[in-house]
């Protein structure tokens, strides 16, 4: 009988999938931490990902988010820039293009880090571009399958 592979799952994601409610208070706490605070949006991506029948749910939490942080990102003390930026990125994933309200809203505030996501209309292109997103691949579950993909990026 074959053994049956097992395989290390984001702890964040496995804790929070069903505590939508507590990964978003920690994202709108007050404090920079934004080197804390964007692991928490992965986690939620990842929940699209490996439940698509959840994706309409996960895509109005980011929109709950982004709205939050178009309004708040101007005092810097909930999200900064680079956490926006990185934010970006998630919903580039996501092929979020129902959000492109509010990404114009977060770009619209000038203080987007685009050097971590490009500027509004590369992300939108982006977006929009048909290819498999890239946190998918990278995160592949089976660990060969992870180790193989993210070995074609450094070539």
């Amino acid at each position: 009988m074959a053994k049956k592979k097992k395989t290390k799952k984001n702890t964040l994601f496995l804790l929070g999938q069903n505590r939508l409610d507590k990964l978003m208070d920690f994202a709108k706490e007050p404090g920079l931490h934004t080197f804390a605070k964007v692991e928490v949006f992965p986690a939620v991506s990842r929940i699209a990902q490996q439940h698509p029948e959840r994706r309409n749910e996960i895509i109005e939490w980011f929109r709950e988010y982004l709205r939050f942080a178009a309004e708040k990102l101007p005092e810097t003390q909930y999200i900064d820039s680079t956490l926006a930026g990185m934010i970006m990125n998630e919903v580039i994933d996501l092929k979020a293009i129902e959000l492109q309200e509010e990404i114009k809203a977060l770009f619209d505030t000038g203080l987007v880090d685009l050097g971590s996501c490009g500027d509004y209309h590369s992300v939108i292109k982006d977006i929009t571009d048909q290819e498999t997103p890239v946190f998918y691949k990278a995160f592949e579950t089976d660990v060969f399958k992870r180790f193989k993909a993210m070995r074609s990026y450094s070539q």
